[in-house]
């Protein structure tokens, strides 16, 4: 995680963020938000499940905004498409990520 500098807030206030960070609130509970924002912090690896792809890209943005002024500087992906499950398997195993998923992955 890296700070932004001054004026590179873009995209981070207004509409867009208002609807993601209601969807966040409305599908993961204080506690978890909190375990997350925690395990970025910390530089941990945290992978999102729901069958709905936009809303899994509206958790991910989100998190990532409640971050600033940091950056998240490792492995996004907000929606994995299933033909690359296995580049989960292939990072290495101190590599912290924010992956979203629609289906099940099998990690080790």
């Amino acid at each position: 995680l890296t700070p932004k500098r001054q004026g590179e807030m873009r995209g981070v206030n207004g509409e867009a963020f208002t609807n993601c960070k209601s969807v966040l609130f409305s599908h993961l509970s204080v506690r978890d938000i909190f375990r997350c924002l925690c395990a970025m912090a910390t530089e941990r690896r945290i992978l999102l499940k729901s069958e709905n792809p936009s809303t899994l890209t509206r958790c991910a943005e989100a998190l990532r905004a409640l971050m600033h002024p940091l950056v998240w500087q490792h492995v996004y992906m907000p929606c994995l498409p299933s033909s690359m499950h296995a580049y989960i398997a292939s990072l290495p195993s101190t590599t912290p990520y924010i992956i979203g998923s629609t289906s099940e992955l099998a990690l080790d």
